[in-house]
Formats: C-alpha cells, sequence, structure tokens
C-alpha cells in the first residue's frame, strides 16, 4: 500500500519526537550519575516535599567515629556535614534500631539520604548508635544510659572544630526519647529539637492506667533486647503473650530481657520509672520542641501532655511556645481501614520538620503564627488552632442506656445526651481470661493498629454496644476524651475497657479512641483489691482524637474488659502483679441509672 507524502510527514515527525525523549531520557540518567544530576534530583526532592532548595552540593562524610564517654566506652559515630569553610549547625540523632538504614530513606516516590538532604542546607548530621547497640560499645539497658551519654556526646561535639555551637535534634520513638535526655543536658546549645511518637515520661508509654501495653512493649523489647534487631523478631512474641506467669514472657521466645522483667516488677509509679521520666526536667529546657504525634500512636495521651507541659513550665519563652502537629498516624505502617486523603501523608510531615530546622538552626523562613496543626478526621482537613485542648471546647455528656441487653451491636444499647430517669435494668457478661476480646484497631505497635472495621468486636456476647440515633447533622469531636463508668464484678481484681467509634450509614463501625482501668490499681500510686458485688465509680482515659462525626453517622461507645494483646489480661484473681499463673471468669455487671449515670464525656466543638 502506497504511503502519502502527509502520512509519511506524520510519521517521521512522530520518530523524530520519540528519539528526541530517548535523548533527553539519557542525558538525565547520565546526569544523576554526574555532580549535576545528583544535585538535580535533591533538587527536584525539595520542590516535591515544600522544602528550601539545596545550597551547598558537596558533602563529608566519617563513618564509625568513636565518641568516648566518660567510663571509656566508645559509641559509633557516622558525620554528614556541608563541604564547606564552616563551621556548621548540627542535628544530632541517637537511636537503638542500627545507623546504617539511615544512609537512605524512601519517601513516597522519592528515596533520600538523609545526611545529603540536611547538608546541602547548611547543617551537619550526626547519628550515632546508642550504648550496647550495633557498632556501639557498652550494654545495652533501653533508655537507662542516655541522659548521661547525652551529656558526654554534648562535650565532645563542642571540640569539633566544625560545629558553630548550634545544636537541634531529630527522630522517632526511640529517637525521640534520646531527645527528651539530650535537651536538658546540652543547655544553650539546644536551639531546637523535634520528638516524634514518644513522650518524655516513659511509663505513658508501657502501662496506661494500671494495664501492661503488653503487645507494644514486650514485642518491641523482645525485638531489641540484644545487640543487633532480628535477633529475636518481634513476632517470636506472639507465643509470649499468651504464657503465665507473665513474668515468663520474654523467655518462651529465647531471650531473657532486664528490662521487660523490670518494668513487670514495677507495676506502680516508683523510684524506677521515676528515673526515666525526663518530664519534671522541662524547666531545665530552653530549646523550643515541634512535638509530631498520631492519634492513632502508642504515645499520644502522653505527648499531648508533654506538650501542655512545655506550655506551662518550660525554661525560656521560646520552649514555652512548642508546636503541635497531630496527623491520623499509628505507629510505623499507616495500613488501616480508612482513607485519609493525600494530604495526610509524610510529606507534610518532613516539610514541617525541615521548615522547623531552618527557623531555629539556619534563621530562614517563618513559622506559622498558630501553633497548633492538627488533622481532623472525618472530612480529612488540616486545621491550626491556638493551643491545646481548644479552648472553645464544650464537655458534652453522652449517656450509655439500655433494657439490660446492651451485648453485642445488635442487641439494645443506646447513647445520648439525656440520663435516665430512674431505674434502669443494669447489662451484665461474663469475662473469660481464655477467651479476651481481641486488638481490632488501636493505639498499640502490631498488626492490625490503628482504625478498623469493628464487627470481629462487636459481635461478641461479653462486648457491649452503646450507639446514637443518626445524627442530623455534623458533630466535631476534638480533644481528650473521659468515660465515667459504674460498675461491679464478682472478682477480686478485673479490668474494664471503652471504646469510641464512628459508625457509618451502611453499618460500618470503626475506632476512634479506647482506654482501659485495671481495677487493684483505680487509684494512683495504690495497689488493692476490689471488694466483689460492690460497685465503683472508674474513669477511663481515651486519650484524645479529632473527628467530625458526618451527618447521618452515628456515635458509638463499646464497653468490656479485655482488649488482648493490646493490653495484657487480667486473670480475675488479685495476687502478686506478673506472676499469678491461675485464673477465673467474672461477671460484669454496668451500671447507667440515675444514682450511676455512666457516660462518655465527649469535647464537643461548636460550629
Amino acid at each position: 500500500m502506497p504511503i502519502h507524502k502527509k502520512d509519511f510527514t506524520l510519521r517521521l515527525r512522530v520518530v523524530l519526537k520519540r528519539c528526541l525523549i530517548l535523548l533527553a531520557v539519557t542525558a538525565l540518567a547520565a546526569a544523576v550519575l554526574t555532580g549535576a544530576g545528583w544535585m538535580l534530583r535533591y533538587r527536584i526532592l525539595a520542590a516535591y516535599l515544600g522544602i528550601s532548595q539545596p545550597v551547598y552540593g558537596g558533602m563529608v562524610v566519617e563513618k564509625d567515629v568513636m565518641v568516648p564517654m566518660r567510663d571509656g566506652v566508645r559509641l559509633a559515630t557516622d558525620i554528614y556535614r556541608p563541604d564547606g569553610a564552616g563551621p556548621f549547625p548540627a542535628i544530632l540523632i541517637r537511636l537503638p534500631y542500627d545507623k546504617k538504614p539511615l544512609q537512605e530513606v524512601p519517601v513516597g516516590r522519592f528515596s533520600f539520604a538523609p545526611g545529603i538532604l540536611f547538608a546541602q542546607r547548611g547543617l551537619a548530621l550526626i547519628i550515632q548508635d546508642v550504648r550496647g547497640r550495633y557498632a556501639s560499645e557498652g550494654d545495652f539497658y533501653a533508655f537507662s544510659h542516655e541522659r548521661q551519654d547525652s551529656e558526654d556526646v554534648v562535650r565532645w561535639l563542642r571540640e569539633q572544630p566544625w560545629f558553630n555551637g548550634d545544636l537541634g535534634a531529630a527522630g522517632p520513638s526511640y529517637l525521640g526519647y534520646t531527645q527528651w535526655a539530650l535537651a536538658p543536658a546540652a543547655g544553650d546549645t539546644m536551639k531546637c529539637m523535634a520528638p516524634m511518637v514518644i513522650s518524655a515520661d516513659l511509663r505513658d508509654l508501657f502501662y496506661r492506667d494500671g494495664a501492661i501495653c503488653l503487645e507494644t512493649g514486650g514485642g518491641w523489647a523482645v525485638g531489641v533486647g540484644e545487640r543487633k534487631g532480628g535477633d529475636h523478631p518481634k513476632e517470636d512474641f506472639e507465643t509470649g503473650m499468651w504464657h503465665l506467669p507473665l513474668m515468663e514472657a520474654d523467655d518462651v521466645t529465647g531471650a531473657d530481657v532486664d528490662f521487660f522483667n523490670d518494668w513487670l516488677a514495677h507495676p506502680l509509679r516508683d523510684a524506677y520509672w521515676d528515673a526515666l521520666n525526663r518530664r519534671p526536667e522541662i524547666p531545665n529546657i530552653t530549646a523550643p520542641a515541634l512535638l509530631i504525634g498520631g492519634w492513632y500512636d502508642i504515645a499520644a495521651g502522653g505527648m499531648l501532655e508533654d506538650y501542655q507541659a512545655l506550655r506551662a513550665s518550660a525554661g525560656s519563652d521560646a520552649a514555652r511556645r512548642p508546636h503541635l502537629l497531630m496527623g491520623p498516624w499509628m505507629h510505623g505502617s499507616q495500613e488501616c481501614d480508612r482513607d485519609f486523603g493525600k494530604e495526610a501523608g509524610i510529606p507534610l510531615l518532613l516539610r514541617e520538620l525541615f521548615n522547623w530546622n531552618d527557623y531555629w538552626l539556619r534563621g530562614k523562613g517563618n513559622l506559622p503564627e498558630k501553633p497548633v496543626h492538627i488533622f481532623v478526621m472525618g472530612i480529612n482537613t488540616w486545621r491550626r488552632e491556638e493551643d491545646w485542648p481548644l479552648a472553645r471546647t464544650v464537655y458534652t455528656p453522652y449517656y450509655i442506656r439500655s433494657n439490660g441487653e446492651a451485648n453485642t451491636a445488635s442487641g439494645d444499647g443506646a447513647l445520648g445526651e439525656v440520663p435516665a430517669s430512674g431505674e434502669e435494668a443494669p447489662d451484665t457478661y461474663v469475662y473469660d481470661p481464655a477467651d479476651p476480646v481481641p486488638s481490632v484497631g488501636g493505639c498499640f505497635m502490631g498488626d492490625g493498629m490503628g482504625p478498623r472495621r469493628q464487627e470481629k468486636v462487636e459481635s461478641r456476647q461479653d462486648v457491649l454496644v452503646y450507639t446514637s440515633a443518626p445524627l442530623t447533622e455534623a458533630l466535631e469531636v476534638t480533644g481528650p476524651i473521659r468515660f465515667v463508668l459504674y460498675a461491679a464484678t464478682s472478682g477480686d481484681d478485673t479490668d474494664f475497657t471503652a471504646k469510641l467509634c464512628d459508625v457509618a450509614p451502611d453499618g460500618t463501625s470503626l475506632n476512634l479512641a479506647e482506654g482501659i482501668v485495671r481495677g487493684r490499681f483505680r487509684e494512683e500510686g495504690v495497689d488493692t483489691p476490689l471488694v466483689p458485688g460492690e460497685v465503683y465509680r472508674f474513669e477511663i482515659d481515651l486519650w484524645a482524637t479529632s473527628n467530625v462525626f458526618l451527618e447521618g453517622h452515628r456515635i458509638r461507645v463499646q464497653v468490656s474488659s479485655s482488649n488482648f494483646p493490646q493490653f495484657d489480661r487480667n486473670l480475675n484473681v488479685y495476687g502478686p502483679f506478673a506472676q499469678q499463673t491461675e485464673f477465673k471468669t467474672a461477671k460484669q455487671t454496668i451500671y447507667h441509672d440515675t444514682d450511676r449515670p455512666s457516660h462518655i464525656l465527649l469535647p464537643v466543638i461548636p460550629q
């Protein structure tokens, strides 16, 4: 078939266009292998993240510099600094998870080397294995050496000719705790900090109103108990979680973790926990802090208390104006049963972090006037606020009601603003420690964390479910949440749990916040058994959330006595803590009449 001149010309243009594209891609690929491409890659990344563009092109790298501590132990340290005259401000990261993976970190469609990203902006990055972990010398005992070792690291750092005396710090989880230990030790050298998903008070991380945060604390302890990660994977603890006595749970995995055993040996707040609590040192902190957390994170409650403590008593005007970023995030993987949209991603977190460091360490840019930045779930929107909790909050009680048959989501449990006006039949269920309510969603570190569908839980006879009528207009709940519960048990110890959920018109129930109270520890600092059959007033702290219940949605509260393995099982028998092997079932009675108005106190934000 003959080819017309016009067709030939069009085909030629297509071929030439493809050749030009191929040449351009080839040139770009070649450039990436050169210094020009290296800079281009990070300029593109900076634009993607919305952070300042690179200033420096080269970088000086020193690996495994052994920094001496006062007792002769040396800590392995990697240093990434700009290739320039200097001196430079620095960011310090101290971690127990091996510094090598931080050489390249994925972010969305990109990956980056943190050292390069900081060095390009005129900041030295110092990454150090903590004592007893990976390339560092000494013995590891979680959290206990960080205060003293931080002092020695700062002393060494001040002697380095490339350091200009201005220090910042950043990092999540344990990397955040090392900042709380560092800040009072560094004094005026510390110019800013950014602890993420961690609390200055470690007990809040491993105990929640008397119950052990079992999967989070035990799984983590077994995973890091040896010098290197992976010697005893967290998955090994799945068997240990069921073992009795609980004190031997780590032994079942083949690991004998001394600090985990010590946590179990100190269920009350005492001198052991006081030594690890950095919150009392806040008056000695002069560095302003950017606190970054998630509504579903294991440290959400404690971190919000840190924010309020900084506001009240930090050691400088700047430190008394911390910034707070709360997203819909969990501790680690962000896979869950709820879609929060693209704006909830990690790039926003990194943008706020780099802008924070630019302002305090480089004198570049500006900070937002409103220091609190929260993600409001339900409408999936970021919003800035003046403070936390919000001053305009109206704390509103929603009362649980029923005719005594609130078991499961198919029961007659109701929730509303009108309390009972007389006698009302209580609800009952039997709690069996051999068949605990499984942890489906919530603030823990493990499979199934975060927001999850609740059908599996709400179909159980040992779960009471109280649901409001469909809302005729949207209702925003943002702030701390408490549940006041009037209850009795047949045992001399037991737990009570509460969970707040958002129920969509199609019946999908997703958890927002949860809490627990252990009977024997119902009063702070006191360990006493319950009297079987006696009615007690319990307060359950559900931490906090920010969520708009949309029109047509319903508010739901679950009440039960277990949430395993997020929390350890109460055996319904008062005895030596974590040493018991015997358990029994308990009959639980929940009251909601005039004299005993059980209710959840919701922080309603007027529209």
